[in-house]
């Protein structure tokens, strides 16, 4: 790793602009979701036979403070699994693959086990450790997004049973690094409140089931942090509704936090803190799970959000800085993707 501006984090910027030319997914659900970066599959059923490597591996350099995930979208046909990853490897330590659970949310129309094969077999060719996001969700996370012989919610019998059955049937095939069993799932408890209680149950299940498959294996859900309250962009009162959120599953081995903090329009104003207030929420070590600026500007009606590509610049700088503060301060960041 490079040192650049001050931290190693902003070689992210030369990554994207020069090897991956904007398929860089620092998101997740934008899909960095701030682009979109689902990655997807083919048919129910999944692929016949198990991985080609599914021992885990060790990251690519560790001598920087906290590991680098990256992502990519397969929408641009220039690039290939292999040819992807095999440039990812060069700066980052993790493979950051998130697939749906529905089938015709990911490239292909495979079911989440199908999707990811491909992705995590190269990226351990490659030397990276393997990071795996689980999207049950429907895109807003307003409701579930199931595969095709299934209906309902976590209310249901069968959706549950058949959730642990690919939860436990991923963890002993691929063993990931680190395995995120259901993405931004805090943003589906106002519409769904029995639904969500209902998860947080079987969620303490599947923690147990992929820990006995595959102890090494990291295992947390990703929780939003935002404006809440649409007033000084990330403030105390939003810090106090993200812990809240924290607390309800408190079974986990990370923080892990999906966080596109876009309201700051200028990325030069996010202060240098921003990572330290995230980690004094748990004891947990800081996961950012997915993050990210866009390169342009948007606007909708009742929308007009500004940024540009020098404001995706000036983020990836802030938050290099932000995360050098916190490390700095004793805060634990296991990695940033």
């Amino acid at each position: 790793f490079i040192k650049m501006r001050g931290s190693w984090i902003t070689l992210i910027i030369v990554f994207a602009a020069l090897i991956l030319a904007g398929l860089l997914i620092l998101s997740g659900n934008n899909q960095d979701s701030a682009d979109q970066t689902q990655d997807q599959g083919t048919q129910p059923g999944g692929v016949n036979g198990a991985p080609e490597n599914n021992t885990q591996t060790e990251p690519t350099t560790t001598k920087q403070p906290y590991l680098l995930g990256i992502g990519y979208t397969q929408v641009n046909s220039l690039f290939t699994s292999a040819s992807a990853w095999s440039k990812a490897k060069n700066i980052a330590n993790i493979a950051y693959i998130q697939r749906n659970w529905k089938e015709s949310g990911n490239t292909g129309n495979k079911n989440f086990y199908g999707a990811i094969k491909e992705d995590a077999n190269e990226a351990r060719k490659n030397g990276l450790k393997v990071y795996l996001a689980f999207e049950a969700l429907s895109y807003d996370r307003s409701g579930m997004s199931l595969p095709s012989d299934l209906s309902g919610d976590f209310t249901n019998t069968d959706v549950r049973n058949a959730y642990i059955d690919i939860i436990k049937r991923v963890a002993s095939d691929y063993k990931p690094d680190y395995f995120i069993l259901n993405v931004e799932v805090n943003r589906y408890k106002d519409d769904n409140p029995a639904s969500y209680d209902a998860y947080k149950e079987l969620y303490n299940q599947a923690y147990d089931e992929v820990k006995a498959i595959s102890p090494q294996t990291k295992v947390a859900v990703s929780i939003t942090l935002e404006d809440y309250n649409n007033k000084l962009c990330i403030d105390a009162e939003d810090i106090a509704v993200f812990k809240d959120f924290v607390a309800d599953f408190d079974k986990q081995d990370m923080l892990a936090v999906s966080v596109y903090p876009n309201c700051y329009f200028d990325p030069n104003t996010m202060p240098e803190t921003f990572i330290s207030q995230i980690a004094e929420t748990s004891q947990k070590p800081v996961f950012i799970s997915e993050t990210g600026r866009m390169s342009e500007g948007l606007s909708i009606p009742g929308l007009d959000y500004p940024s540009s590509q020098q404001a995706q610049s000036d983020y990836i700088t802030q938050l290099s800085k932000a995360a050098d503060y916190a490390v700095k301060n004793g805060k634990k960041i296991e990695a940033i993707n």
